[in-house]
């Protein structure tokens, strides 16, 4: 088998898969991805030490108006200094700042029915819990077929009660970055981020390559049935040596 054969073999074999490559939208091979890690986060007690706490987190990094965004949070209680014992009354709060004039919150806390104890001591972890927030064109500020990148925060308060000589509590607060979002309002394609725009058209473009190189190697695959009005050569049945007689087939 020539090599010309085998390219138009292996094109031949590439045909399905090729329709289903140029029905595929992008935008699933670019689906939105999680985002996930962990903050840390400190505070300044009164008796002069540092408090430590880190909130694992994951998000999408995409999420469309219309539908809610849900943060998942695990807060851990690293380090309590001094005669600080026990964390109480210990509420998370996760803000989403579109812009200045726009700001999504969220809150979940020790008081909100959930599992879990109410006192957590060094080592404790609470979660993971599930912090839900409406995103909607309203409170966005996003028009039809517009998207914004959002910063996503953080924040904890709580109350660490102290077991020396004071015995009472004192209120903390702290509150550490955890990434961006793209917010996306419904609007067709432009409402689409570019990179997936980008993907679109890198699809299509190999596709059409595909499509022509397939009709160009069979233009130029060498048929086996000779061409009609032809002249060929047929030796006579007459007797002579060397006769010969001309066909026209």
């Amino acid at each position: 088998m020539s090599r010309q054969s085998r390219r138009m073999t292996a094109l031949r074999r590439l045909s399905p898969l090729l329709f289903i490559f140029l029905l595929t939208d992008a935008s699933v091979l670019a689906a939105p991805s999680t985002m996930a890690g962990s903050t840390q986060m400190s505070s300044s007690t009164a008796s002069g030490g540092v408090d430590s706490y880190t909130v694992d987190y994951s998000f999408p990094s995409t999420v469309q108006t219309g539908s809610n965004l849900t943060v998942t949070v695990t807060l851990l209680v690293s380090k309590l200094s001094g005669f600080g014992e026990y964390i109480s009354n210990y509420a998370i709060q996760v803000m989403v700042y579109v812009d200045f004039a726009h700001v999504l919150r969220g809150t979940l806390g020790s008081n909100m029915s959930l599992q879990g104890s109410p006192y957590l001591y060094p080592g404790a972890r609470w979660g993971p819990y599930n912090v839900t927030i409406p995103v909607t064109e309203s409170n966005t500020g996003l028009a039809p077929g517009h998207s914004a990148e959002a910063n996503l925060t953080i924040a904890l308060q709580n109350e660490v009660f102290d077991g020396g000589d004071i015995n009472t509590y004192f209120p903390e607060g702290s509150q550490g970055a955890a990434g961006q979002l793209t917010i996306q309002a419904g609007g067709g394609d432009q409402n689409r981020p570019a990179s997936q725009n980008y993907l679109s058209y890198l699809l299509l473009g190999a596709g059409g390559v595909l499509v022509l190189l397939l009709v160009a190697t069979r233009s130029k695959s060498p048929s086996t049935k000779a061409p009609a009005g032809t002249m060929s050569y047929h030796s006579t049945s007459e007797p002579g040596p060397g006769s010969f007689r001309l066909r026209n087939r």
